[in-house]
Parts: structure tokens; C-alpha cells; sequence
């Protein structure tokens, strides 16, 4: 059962996907406040008398759910990290202990984006970058918890697009092997994500403002800033930086094109699909 947001001439409305048909729950309705154990009857409610049905094509699909209480980016990709080390001038040889703590941050969730939403470019980023990620949306409460009882407490997934700037992240380090990230993006580049079962994820790259100038402290040790200018050149298509969940299921291009079309270079060939994602 696949659940959506979308914008209305209401408001937000959330509804259950049934084929190119969304079926509206009641006006008021959020899917945050249905997380839980009637989340699933809500929308079987809706699927059998909806308050409203709506085709895709016609609306705009927003966040599922647009402002979380709380986000947290789990950094369990190793080769996206191993990539971080060697961009900051490092091997790439990660510490014993990220092979046994699952490491995460809190992050900011206010800054949720639409799957069709423009995404600005930081204020000052010369290197700007994204990771194709599974969203997981907990729906019941729980602490202490084993991977087994942890399943339990799911509501559902999502594809979750993060964006970030690492020369912002990284601004006290010298980036070192820029290749060692591939395809930095640019203003107009597109991204489209697709993931089977999980729906569409299709972004423009907007250059953002520059940064506002702050008065430098005074540092007596401090050695010339070397002008931040991103000599790597955007590796079209995009087809590496994601790792795979299963056959078939990813699909990853940016699209160098005023008109945001697919050049015939930067189309993917099918990928052979597994029974477990067919």
C-alpha cells in the first residue's frame, strides 16, 4: 500500500495510490498523526470509499510526510565514506569502528523537499552532491530494541534524496582527490531517482545566492584561502555513487540539457529485474 501527500486547492491532502488513481483520506488528515497501527486501516478505508479521487497526473505530490519531528542519516554506506576519506587527502581506510557502530547524525527537518521540488544549491558550495538513500518512517515508539523487535516498529519506506555541500562540511580540511566523488552537479542539472514500489524522485539544481561576508576574526597563523573553484567536470551520465539494494531496483541519471531532456548517451540500458523486486 503506497501512501502519498499532495498540494489541493485545500490544502494538503494525504490519500493511498491505487494505480494512476489517488484515494483521498479525509479533509485533515495526515499521515504523520496515522503512523502506527491504523495507518493500514486508514487506507483501507480510503480504497474502498475515498473522500476524494483524484488522478496522479493532475496533482503535485509533496513529502509524505513534510515536516518529521525528528530525522536522523544513518551512515552505513562504507564506500560513499571510504570516498569522503579520500576527497578530505585521506587513504580511504576507515577506522575499525565503523565496522561495528552503525554511526548516524540528527539532521534538520525542516529542510524536507518535495520529490519534484528544486533543490538550491548552498550559498557558496563550489562542490555540490547527492546519495540516493531508503527512507525508513518508524511509526510505533521504541528504545532498546533488537534488529528483529525494530522491524516490528516500521511504518513503511521512502526514497530520501540527500543533498549536501562538502566543501561547506569540510571547509577546515583540503579536499584532496576530487575524482574520488563523481559527478558533481550544477545549476540546471536534473536527477531522477526511481525505485520500484518506492515511486519517482526528479530534482532540478538551482544556484543558490552567495554567501553573506562575515568579518574574519583575526589569526596571525593563518595562511592565504586558495580560491574555492571545483576544476572536476561533471561525469555524464551519472551512474556511479549508489550502492545497490537489490537487482534491478536503482535507476540514476543527471541530465546535462537546457531543456531537461534525456540525451541518447545519458539513457540507461533495462537492468534485469530479480523475483524479489519484480
Amino acid at each position: 500500500m503506497r501512501f502519498v501527500t499532495y498540494a489541493s486547492a485545500d490544502g494538503a491532502r494525504a490519500g493511498v495510490v491505487n494505480g494512476d488513481l489517488i484515494h483521498a483520506l479525509p479533509k485533515g488528515t495526515t499521515l504523520l498523526e496515522l503512523l502506527g497501527r491504523s495507518l493500514r486501516q486508514a487506507g483501507e478505508r480510503a480504497l474502498a470509499a475515498p473522500d476524494e479521487v483524484v488522478p496522479v497526473a493532475d496533482v503535485t505530490l509533496k513529502a509524505p510526510i513534510p515536516r518529521p519531528p525528528s530525522l536522523r542519516d544513518c551512515l552505513c554506506f562504507l564506500d560513499h565514506m571510504r570516498g569522503c576519506l579520500r576527497a578530505a587527502g585521506g587513504t580511504g581506510t576507515l577506522d575499525p569502528t565503523w565496522y561495528r557502530i552503525p554511526a548516524f547524525y540528527f539532521a534538520n527537518p525542516a529542510t524536507v523537499l518535495g520529490p519534484y521540488d528544486d533543490v538550491p544549491i548552498s550559498p557558496g558550495s563550489a562542490w555540490f552532491d547527492f546519495e540516493l538513500e531508503i527512507g525508513t518512517v518508524i511509526g510505533v515508539a521504541g528504545r532498546d530494541l533488537t534488529p528483529e523487535q525494530a522491524e516490528g516498529h516500521i511504518a513503511g519506506y521512502t526514497l530520501f534524496c540527500d543533498w549536501s555541500a562538502p566543501c561547506c562540511l569540510l571547509e577546515h580540511l583540503d579536499l584532496g582527490d576530487l575524482a574520488a566523488f563523481r559527478g558533481w552537479l550544477k545549476d540546471g542539472d536534473v536527477v531522477s531517482l526511481r525505485a520500484e514500489g518506492l515511486g519517482e524522485v526528479r530534482q532540478t539544481v538551482r544556484a543558490g545566492a552567495a554567501p553573506h561576508p562575515l568579518a574574519a576574526r583575526p589569526d596571525p597563523t593563518a595562511r592565504p584561502r586558495r580560491p574555492r573553484v571545483n576544476p572536476a567536470r561533471s561525469a555524464l551520465p551519472y551512474t556511479k555513487g549508489l550502492h545497490q539494494v537489490g537487482d534491478g531496483v536503482w535507476e540514476c541519471r543527471a541530465i546535462d540539457t537546457a531543456d531537461g531532456s534525456i540525451p541518447d548517451s545519458a539513457r540507461r540500458k533495462p537492468l534485469r529485474k530479480s523475483k524479489e523486486t519484480s
